[in-house]
Order: C-alpha cells, then sequence, then structure tokens
C-alpha cells in the first residue's frame, strides 16, 4: 500500500503557544537530579537507601539548590549523620496523616515571607529614591504610607531577605521510613505525588518561577504492596533508584509500570549491569536532559545504549 502526502497551510508557528515557565529549581547540577524531582528510591532494609539519598542531598547542598529540608520519618535519631547538617531539627515530622500538610503549610509561609520581602524591597527603594531626589516629591499618599511603616522618623534600613539566595524559596521533603503509616493514606500525599512543582503558587511570575515548588523524595523498601505507596505517585516519578530485588513479583510490576517510559529491553540490560554488589543501584531518569543520562550506575557511571548515543546532545 502506497500513499502520498501534502501539507496544508494550518497549525503553524504563528498558531504556537507562547513557552510557559518551567518552575526548575536554579542552581542545577548538570547531568544529576532536578532539585524539584519526584523521586522514588526502592530497596530493600540494609541495602543502601538513606546512605544514597544522604549522597544526592549533599551533591545538591554543593551549589545551594535547597533553602530548606524537611525530614518525615520515625527514625530520625538513627539517621541523624546521614541528614543532621542539612535539616534543623524543627523541619522534621512523625509520619501522621498530617505531616505532609505542615510541610506544605510550612513551603507556603516561605512564598508568603518571600513575597513579602519583594514589597518591602520595593517600598524601601522607593522611599529611598524620593528621599535623596530633587524632583520627585512626597505625595499626600506616601506620607500616609511611610508614615504607617514608621519610616518618617527613622530612616530604614534595606530589607534582607533570610536565605542565602533571593528567589522563590526551593525546599525538598524526603519521606523515610513511612510504609504502614497514615502519611500513604493522607490526601496531600496524592497532592504532592501530582503537584509538587506548583506547590505554593506566587503571586506573580518571578523569572521561569511560578510557585515555589517542592522537591520530593521517598525512600520504600517496596515499589509496590497493598497499602503502600500509590501507583499514581510511581507513575509521576520523574527519578527512581533500585537497589537489588530477589522478588520476580515487585520485579515483573517494575517492568510492567515502566514500559511506556523506558525500553523494557534496555531497562532489565541496565538493571543487570548495574546490580553487581550488594549495595548497587540503578538511577532512571524519565526526562533526561540528554537520552545518554536515562541511565547510571550508583548515581554517577552512564549507562549509554548505542541508539541513545546517536542522540547525544551533552557532548
Amino acid at each position: 500500500m502506497t500513499f502520498t502526502t501534502k501539507k496544508v497551510s494550518l497549525y503553524g508557528k504563528d498558531t504556537e503557544p507562547n513557552k510557559g515557565v518551567s518552575n526548575a529549581y536554579d542552581s542545577v547540577i548538570q547531568g544529576g537530579i532536578d532539585g524539584n524531582c519526584l523521586l522514588g528510591i526502592f530497596g530493600l532494609r540494609n541495602s543502601g537507601k538513606t546512605f544514597c539519598c544522604s549522597k544526592i542531598v549533599n551533591q545538591a547542598q554543593k551549589t545551594n539548590v535547597y533553602d530548606r529540608i524537611y525530614l518525615i520519618t520515625p527514625t530520625f535519631l538513627s539517621n541523624k549523620s546521614y541528614f543532621g547538617k542539612h535539616i534543623d531539627e524543627e523541619d522534621v515530622f512523625e509520619p501522621n496523616r498530617d505531616s505532609i500538610k505542615q510541610v506544605i503549610e510550612s513551603v507556603e509561609q516561605d512564598r508568603d515571607d518571600f513575597e513579602k520581602y519583594l514589597q518591602d524591597l520595593e517600598d524601601y527603594n522607593e522611599f529611598m529614591k524620593k528621599l535623596n531626589s530633587k524632583k520627585d516629591l512626597f505625595t499626600d499618599e506616601d506620607i500616609f504610607k511611610f508614615d504607617n511603616l514608621g519610616w518618617l522618623e527613622m530612616t530604614p534600613e534595606k530589607p534582607q531577605w533570610k536565605y542565602k539566595k533571593v528567589r522563590p524559596p526551593q525546599s525538598l521533603v524526603i519521606l523515610d521510613d513511612i510504609l504502614g503509616s497514615q502519611v500513604v493514606h493522607s490526601p496531600f500525599f496524592t497532592k504532592i505525588a501530582t503537584l509538587n512543582r506548583h506547590i505554593a503558587g506566587l503571586t506573580e511570575p518571578y523569572g521561569e518561577r511560578s510557585a515555589c515548588g517542592l522537591g520530593v523524595i521517598f525512600n520504600s523498601q517496596t515499589y509496590s504492596m497493598n497499602q503502600g505507596v500509590s501507583r499514581v505517585l510511581r507513575q509521576n516519578l520523574t527519578h527512581m533508584i533500585v537497589f537489588k530485588n530477589k522478588q520476580q513479583k515487585q520485579m515483573d510490576k517494575m517492568v510492567e509500570e515502566l514500559a511506556g517510559a523506558v525500553d523494557e529491553e534496555k531497562f532489565m540490560e541496565a538493571y543487570n549491569y548495574a546490580i553487581q554488589d550488594k549495595h548497587d543501584s540503578l538511577l532512571i531518569s524519565f526526562k533526561p536532559h540528554c537520552p545518554t543520562h536515562t541511565f547510571k550506575r550508583n548515581l554517577n557511571e552512564l549507562i549509554i545504549f548505542p541508539d541513545d548515543k546517536k542522540e547525544c546532545h551533552c557532548h
């Protein structure tokens, strides 16, 4: 059967929408895991999940990816050596039905603080410009406004932002050892699985950001189980790390659900190569910046397939 083709003058470039905001975090680690990721780490007890997670966080904080990191876990004291230097104890929560809600509320408060800082800075700059200008005089409205701020009696100090970089706050929540807890039954668990990049929306876009967003990493001993991590969350993952798994049913389930995102043969070949020793892992990136970064052994060894190499654009 043969056919001919012909293009028609419809749906051209003039009908393409304006580029939307990406909500990507700055200080992105080139070739690494995106800051506002949704990352699932799956491995049996003592496989090295928490150690692996701490390496990801340590790498991110080398370039100040996160302004604030939250941890939901029942075992913080035993894991303090892994995360203690990056997480304040006030940002550690016991796993219960409201844990994620509390984290989201804290992210939203940071958003409110940031927008207040921007407004305070705008008011300060306006006040100082008029104070030092010979042309721009204070109007009655200005006098009322600045008097309420207490600036007519004392020259104000320039507002200072509370974190290192002036940007919508960038946050991460780590959920560790939460299976069997009320966290997985919370509606907020589903919310961060589907809307994590859109958490704490901004009143006005700031650069490429329309929301503060919230990076999510969760560690789980099993990929799928009754009353465990929901399929909704698994299917929205941006990245996944798997350790050695001897349960064939779990592997079959994994392959079945990954079929639409990565090639099954590539996945199994990469997995069999990556898992050589007890604590080895395979990292899968579902939307890599380059096809050659789809699979990694132990976070930093690329597993490159010939057809992906042909499509490489990261040199």
